[in-house]
């Protein structure tokens, strides 16, 4: 049986390996043959084992066995059955314990070193706590040993030990013993010492590295510093990794004798040795002073022909070389002066090698190499690799923000790229040459003339939104700028929000250039932004720009074409001084390569496994409220659990329960209440009348008395801007406080929308009330507008007539009043107005047949013009504004109105607004989800239902 055996495993060995014509019979084989009483028998079938378990097949039936096969003297098989028994020791933790005994026997083993120093390293890879604590004497006694093998053996198996155990390491001191290994003579030994107490300090949080120096027999910085020529090329990465990391110098002198003893590893042939140098040298360099002395411009040329040796490297150590260089060039920026050419692309490099490049090729560039620099980038521009043409001519850009010297002859290469390159290469030269008209402003005329050639050229909205802020800021030099920019306008609602953007900045600057010309094109730009986007930014910004030119353009012009800020040439791909330690501190790591801490890289690993990153919890304060929806299910869920929880023998504690979170919303709900009493006052002759700039209490018309016109106009809210009438150009009186009727009607209808009045049209309901004026909120405003006067120009170029407007309610509904004093000195018979769209729905009804001027010299005209609502349009305008009406009761002489808005940044508010029959002042209870809402929301509230403001 055993002879038949023998030669298949024969057979097999020849034929290659182990891992061939497996049976399923064979471990009734194999543990006959682990049993035999011959050594070589027993030796063939450990590697028939060792092979099933390396292919996946289970073995560990056969665990007593192989461990009765440690008791032999042949190293071969103890590494065998030690490979063995490493794997299967977590599965198997009972009968691990049955190779204890041998371990510690095996490490007491005088005669041969190689024996201890196997059995240690098995101990250290047994990740079993209860199997280690028997081993700790064992690993305690190799740490002393005189052999250095076994010695650097068990140095690395304590910081394998402390992963498993930290407890056990600190009970037996070995951390301890392993810091004495530091003095040790053998460089080896220290090299092991310095890696093991490395990774125990990373693991711990805490520095175990403590290198001492001095002459005592404490120090140990000299025996490292020796042991570093001595070690071999890992063993020299631990040391210099140890000394960088954990150590800090006393003085300058110290200092330059650890970079005297470093600077000779520049020269060494494996990569990862160089970038530990250079860490350790960039490290000790800062506490030379001063830094531009002769002593560290010395040190730091040294660092320049290493770093360049690693460029003719494979692609793979060059980009690592490269992004490495990225951000020591920030620290020392002129390490590279005199190797610029180093950093040029070669033919056969890969992409992200030559992307790196370019970016290097940006920083280095200085007055003196400028143009060398240029002119490469100029060959890169004209390549086939797209990302390559887009980072070449970004870099040509930023080198003339980087060097004003360079900015002529990079405008010219420019030029040759728009008048003779590649279509991509347009897009990104216009790109570029916005930034160069920002920083040289009324400079390269002939560059605007090049690039308007090309109009029809231009298909990216970045290249788009780029030439048209040329022709609005340069609108003056451009030929028929408006007719460009009007061509631009015809597809103002096809292009991307960026581009709309540009085109309405462009049509304002034209306007303020070239006033006749401009005017056609603002109206048609603000008209389609204002009525047919979607984008509120875009929006807002055509509103602002609209009430701007409204109120003074003269203000707009300085706001608008004033001096712009300069681009920062600093700003090209630069990490903050923080940032540029931590990398250095990386340096060889795969932080530097990512250029990411060490924090960051764990949360991006973190989200690649599908985990969530770290964040610091924030505490919650106490003042804050809970979204009522929220609490509502929190409450529901803690009543929930309280009645699972609960034993059925107390049913009168569980109703208890569920009567204290009714309780405590009641007494939420009744807190804060805000009352407003207004004062009655007697309404002046334009009593109701609605603020024309303030349409249904929504906007802002400050009165004049309370600050001065400039404050004033400054002041005024956006939403006053809808109608757009303009500013009164005479000072307003002090509005009267606001008398409140009873918006919410009899205490008797039950209505779903009885009470709601204009907030139920507001709310976007589905089927509101047919009535619309049956419930309306009297506003007692002195809010007549004039919206033509002296500025304003008829058809022929005449002043003279003057309009002043306003809203009323009355009981048919809204009216705007009207009016009208000629002093033309002449008949006007040709007049209409123009009703601007607004998001409320509001139209006159018979506007063209109604308005008569006056003859010249005669009284003011009042007329009184009845208004329409698109009821369809007033709902959604609002209902897109956030505002939505959630309920009304009305019981008890009360009439309760539930309102819910959010913010913009979607926190929600919601409001109760109670009104009691026959009493002149409403309450309002509100609810917010944070405290800081609560000023704020208080002031609106104030400004809403009060005619007095908070100064």
């Amino acid at each position: 049986m055993s002879g038949a055996t023998t030669n298949g495993a024969s057979s097999s060995a020849a034929g290659g390996g182990y891992f061939s014509n497996m049976k399923s019979s064979e471990l009734a084989e194999l543990q006959t043959e682990l049993n035999s009483l011959k050594p070589d028998d027993r030796r063939e079938a450990a590697k028939q084992v060792i092979a099933m378990m390396t292919i996946g097949k289970d073995v560990s039936s056969l665990f007593p066995h192989m461990v009765k096969c440690m008791e032999t003297t042949q190293i071969d098989m103890k590494k065998l059955v030690y490979l063995y028994i490493i794997n299967y020791a977590k599965a198997k933790p009972d009968l691990t314990i049955m190779a204890v005994n041998s371990f510690q026997k095996d490490s007491r083993e005088k005669s041969n070193p190689l024996m201890r120093a196997l059995a240690v390293r098995t101990m250290g890879c047994i990740r079993v706590e209860r199997i280690t604590e028997y081993l700790c004497e064992s690993l305690k006694d190799c740490l002393t040993d005189e052999d250095p093998y076994v010695k650097k053996t068990a140095a690395l198996a304590v910081a394998k030990l402390y992963q498993t155990s930290p407890r056990l390491v600190k009970d037996h001191a070995l951390i301890k013993l392993v810091q004495n290994m530091l003095h040790d003579g053998n460089a080896t030994v220290v090299s092991n010492a310095c890696a093991s107490l490395l990774e125990i300090s990373r693991a711990a949080g805490k520095n175990y590295l403590r290198i001492k120096s001095g002459s005592g027999p404490s120090a140990s910085l000299n025996k490292v510093l020796v042991a570093l020529n001595e070690a071999n090329e890992w063993g020299k990465i631990y040391i210099m990794e140890g000394i960088s990391s954990s150590y800090e110098t006393a003085d300058m002198k110290e200092s330059e004798n650890i970079i005297e003893r470093v600077v000779p590893m520049l020269t060494h042939n494996n990569p990862a040795v160089i970038l530990s140098a250079v860490k350790a040298v960039l490290k000790f360099l800062e506490n030379i002073q001063p830094p531009t002395g002769d002593l560290a411009k010395g040190v730091v040329k040294k660092l320049a022909a290493p770093l360049v040796t690693l460029l003719a490297s494979e692609p793979e150590i060059q980009y690592v070389a490269l992004r490495n260089i990225n951000f020591i060039l920030q620290r020392q920026p002129t390490i590279f002066e005199s190797n610029v050419r180093v950093f040029f692309c070669k033919f056969n490099d890969p992409v992200y090698v030559k992307l790196e490049k370019i970016d290097i090729l940006v920083k280095v560039a200085d007055d003196k190499n400028a143009d060398i620099i240029l002119n490469e980038l100029k060959e890169y521009a004209n390549d086939m690799e797209i990302e390559l043409i887009r980072s070449s001519i970004k870099a040509i850009g930023t080198i003339i923000l980087r060097v004003d010297k360079a900015a002529k002859r990079a405008v010219e290469i420019l030029q040759e790229l728009v008048n003779t390159g590649q279509p991509l290469c347009l897009q990104e030269a216009v790109i570029v040459a916005r930034d160069i008209f920002r920083k040289f402003p009324n400079k390269y005329d002939a560059l605007i003339k090049d690039l308007c050639s090309k109009l029809l050229e231009y298909y990216e909205p970045e290249a788009k939104a780029a030439i048209i802020w040329i022709i609005g800021e340069y609108a003056e030099k451009v030929t028929e700028s408006e007719k460009i920019i009007d061509s631009f306008a015809d597809a103002f609602l096809e292009e991307p929000d960026k581009v709309k953007l540009q085109i309405l900045t462009a049509a304002v600057k034209l306007f303020l250039k070239k006033p006749e010309e401009g005017e056609d094109v603002i109206q048609k730009v603000l008209k389609l932004a204002t009525e047919e986007s979607d984008n509120p930014d875009l929006r807002d910004r055509a509103y602002i720009y609209w009430r701007m030119l409204s109120t003074s353009p003269q203000n707009t012009k300085q706001v608008v074409l004033g001096e712009k800020p300069h681009i920062a040439d600093d700003s090209y791909n630069q990490y903050d001084d923080t940032l540029v330690s931590a990398l250095i501190d990386q340096i060889s790591t795969l932080g530097s390569v990512y250029h990411k801490t060490q924090d960051e890289l764990a949360n991006m690993q973190k989200r690649a496994a599908g985990g969530q990153p770290s964040v610091t919890p924030q505490p919650k304060k106490e003042e804050e409220e809970p979204v009522p929806q929220v609490e509502e299910q929190k409450e529901k869920k803690k009543v929930k659990k309280q009645e699972e929880e609960e034993p059925e023998e107390k049913p009168k504690k569980k109703k208890k329960a569920d009567e204290k979170p009714a309780k405590a919303e009641k007494k939420k709900a009744e807190e804060p209440v805000k009352e407003v009493k207004p004062t009655p006052v007697v309404a002046p002759t334009n009593a109701g009348l609605i603020d024309i700039d303030d349409l249904l209490g929504m906007g802002d018309s400050q009165p004049v008395s309370q600050a001065p016109q400039q404050q004033q106009q400054s002041q005024n809210q956006f939403m006053g801007g809808l109608m757009d009438f303009g500013l009164p150009s005479q000072p307003q009186q002090q509005p009267p406080a606001v008398a409140f009727s009873n918006p919410f009607g009899d205490e008797e209808e039950e209505d779903s929308t009885a009470g709601a009045g204009w907030a139920a049209d507001f709310g976007g309901q589905s089927t509101p009330a047919e009535d619309y004026s049956k419930y309306f909120l009297t506003r007692v405003h002195p809010l007549m507008k004039e919206v033509v006067g002296n500025g304003s120009k008829g058809k022929d170029g005449k002043t003279g007539l003057f309009v002043k407007a306003g809203f009323s309610m009355a009981n048919a509904g809204i009216q705007l009043v009207l009016e009208i004093r000629n002093g033309s000195g002449q008949i006007v018979k040709d007049f209409d107005i123009m009703f601007n769209k607004n998001p409320f729905g509001i139209a006159i009804y018979g506007a063209a047949n109604a308005i008569d001027i006056p003859d010249p010299g005669s009284s003011t005209v009042q007329k009184a013009l009845p208004c329409v609502i698109d009821k369809k349009n007033l709902v959604a305008g609002l209902t897109n504004n956030g505002f939505t009406n959630l309920a009304s009761v009305a019981k008890q002489g009360a009439t309760m109105v539930y309102f819910g808005a959010k913010t913009v940044n979607n926190l929600p508010i919601l409001l109760e607004i109670a009104a009691v029959q026959g009493s002149t002042s409403v309450s309002v209870t509100y609810r917010v989800p944070v405290a800081p809402l609560k000023p704020l929301l208080e002031d609106t509230l104030d400004y809403i239902l009060s005619s007095e403001r908070r100064a």
